[in-house]
């Protein structure tokens, strides 16, 4: 599918809510699982879209779905709780912007003849939490500014004590991953239009040139979760805001043949070497890094273009 870009108005700007601590008690004893919502006859569900949460500060993103089409209210009411054993607690709440991806599709109609405009990620709902401990957590979520009790769809998660990928403050990984000086494009990139301008240097030589670096590891021709969005349509974008600048790569972060087809090791999708190296737990993930080297952001499922953007005027 072919998408032109269209920047959000909201592209200099990433809202981090402090949600947890905006309140404070008991849940209630409430079934912290997923399901669906009592009060329609729809089926909803909350799909988490963010899959490396630790202590601290992360970015927690998540879609929802009601009947299989993405939601695009303009908020979503979160409440976020500690779980241990069966009890729960409490410990923030506030309602979440949906912000549009800023990519439109050229293409409104997909294989199946649905609408693309509805079956596809064309937004996500995100903020910037702090989680203060490991362990087991549950948000429920509201469609809508409030929280609803007869209709909240509730997710349990869990927060690991250090990240599996690479974290943000961390020096990103140097891989001599694939570029176009070692195989044809096609058999490094699996677009459905790809593009030389992403494979003319490897992460090593991005990170070590002196100039900031975004770094987005993505399977476009075989996206293998369904938060995975229009990375790379958002990635092109933003480089073509972004200038002369700042360093590109695209790397594939799982093994392909010498056709461009996933390579499979007894049936299974095996991670490429910079898969490997970097520990991706699933994919896509986008890393913008700084001319030193260092991660100043990382963006793991679908994300907006203006967060990358803005991420990108850190560096720049």
């Amino acid at each position: 599918m072919r998408l032109r870009s269209a920047r959000s108005a909201a592209a200099a700007t990433v809202a981090v809510l402090a949600i947890l601590t905006a309140a404070c008690g008991d849940g209630g004893g409430e079934d912290p699982s997923p399901t669906t919502s009592p009060a329609t006859d729809a089926t909803v569900q909350a799909v988490i879209g963010s899959s490396d949460l630790a202590v601290g500060k992360q970015r927690f993103s998540f879609v929802i779905l009601k009947d299989d089409v993405p939601v695009t209210e303009p908020s979503v009411y979160v409440r976020f709780f500690k779980l241990t054993g069966d009890s729960q607690q409490l410990v923030g709440e506030g309602p979440i912007p949906y912000e549009p991806v800023g990519t439109e599709s050229l293409d409104n109609h997909d294989d199946d003849g649905h609408d693309a405009t509805e079956v596809e990620i064309r937004g996500v709902y995100y903020a910037y939490v702090d989680f203060d401990e490991a362990g087991d957590w549950g948000a429920g979520f509201s469609i809508g500014g409030n929280y609803d009790p007869a209709s909240e769809t509730r997710v349990r998660f869990a927060v690991a004590a250090e990240p599996q990928t690479v974290g943000v403050g961390d020096q990103a990984i140097a891989v001599d991953n694939l570029t176009l000086a070692d195989a044809p494009l096609e058999q490094i990139d699996t677009s459905p239009e790809p593009d030389e301008a992403f494979h003319q240097v490897s992460i090593a030589d991005a990170i070590t040139s002196g100039k900031p670096a975004v770094i987005a590891f993505a399977t476009p021709a075989f996206c293998q979760t369904r938060t995975c969005g229009p990375v790379m349509e958002v990635v092109r974008a933003a480089a073509a805001q972004a200038g002369d600048g700042l360093q590109f790569v695209h790397v594939e972060p799982y093994e392909l043949d010498a056709s461009g087809e996933l390579a499979l090791r007894d049936g299974q999708l095996a991670l490429s070497d910079a898969g490997v190296a970097w520990n991706l737990p699933t994919e896509p993930w986008v890393f913008v890094v700084d001319s030193a080297g260092t991660v100043v952001a990382r963006f793991d499922g679908p994300f907006a273009l203006s967060e990358l953007l803005a991420a990108i005027d850190q560096v720049a």
